[in-house]
């Protein structure tokens, strides 16, 4: 009667790891591609969440002095650097290509 039982488990066990050694279908290149550049954009909106939380557990950490001055500055560099060109250098490399 062991004998019978350790058979059929030997054989279920077997079987489940040839269902798992199936190859898996093969995928297109459009496929391929889809799914890293999904990848890419999810990897980068996890960066930015994490950027995004950064910033602002830097900006909680600050007193209610230093958050005003920083906000303030926020504003000047804003308003300064609206209308700003480009470096004529990085400009240069434009008209390069």
């Amino acid at each position: 009667m062991k004998q019978i039982i350790a058979i059929f488990f030997v054989l279920l066990t077997l079987q489940s790891f040839a269902q798992e050694g199936k190859p898996a279908k093969p995928k297109t290149p459009e496929q391929r591609e889809k799914e890293l550049a999904k990848k890419k954009d999810d990897q980068k909106k996890d960066q930015d969440k994490a950027h995004e939380a950064g910033l602002k557990r830097h900006e909680d950490i600050q007193t209610k002095e230093t958050r005003k001055r920083m906000k303030e500055t926020k504003k000047k560099n804003k308003k300064l650097h609206e209308n700003r060109k480009n470096k004529f250098s990085n400009r240069l490399r434009k008209r390069v290509k």
